[in-house]
């Protein structure tokens, strides 16, 4: 049996005691092709439940994973998805067939996504995500430059505002790389 892949979407996941925050995004190679451009899709915050503050590490980084791929189930549902995440134990948690009963429901719930990889990120290569997570929340949303984390390029998120503004010339390399992208564009 064969399988076409599409394309991969990573997602960037960091919980601390009281947020987690989720990132989706999709890469493609553009120009330069030894360094990955990653498009951010869409973010999430979540602040924790008073029974979640209380997990402990690796089950907080579970509790995260799950609700990350829950809500981007609509961008993800069938596609293949890197979990990137800077919690070592979770990633050995979903490559292990050994898990507790109590969470082993989560663990297949998770698996259930098409999760084809779990990579770690020590927490100072895992700027993206750590570095939200830990930020306080700003008052206003300013428009930052491109990030730079182990050979990616992270350019802001597209939406349809965008699309009417300076930002064309950005949008408009984003459909090349992903065709699919029109139809989310919309």
């Amino acid at each position: 049996m064969g399988a076409v892949l599409l394309q991969e979407y990573e997602v960037y996941k960091d919980a601390s005691g009281q947020w987690q925050l989720d990132i989706d995004s999709m890469y493609g190679e553009q120009e330069c092709p030894h360094k990955k451009i990653a498009f951010p899709i869409t973010y999430t915050s979540h602040k924790c439940l008073p029974s979640e503050s209380h997990y402990s590490a690796h089950l907080g980084e579970l509790a995260a994973a799950k609700f990350t791929l829950n809500k981007f189930a609509s961008f993800t549902f069938g596609q293949p998805i890197i979990l990137i995440t800077d919690c070592t134990v979770l990633r050995d948690i979903l490559r292990s067939e050994k898990m507790p009963a109590a969470h082993a429901r989560w663990r297949e719930q998770l698996l259930a996504h098409n999760v084809i990889e779990v990579c770690h990120c020590a927490r100072r290569r895992h700027l993206l995500a750590h570095s939200l997570s830990h930020r306080k929340s700003a008052s206003v949303d300013e428009s930052q430059e491109p990030l730079e984390d182990a050979g990616y390029t992270f350019v802001g998120a597209i939406s349809a505002d965008d699309l009417a503004s300076e930002s064309w010339s950005l949008a408009q390399r984003y459909i090349e790389l992903d065709p699919q992208a029109s139809e989310l564009l919309k």
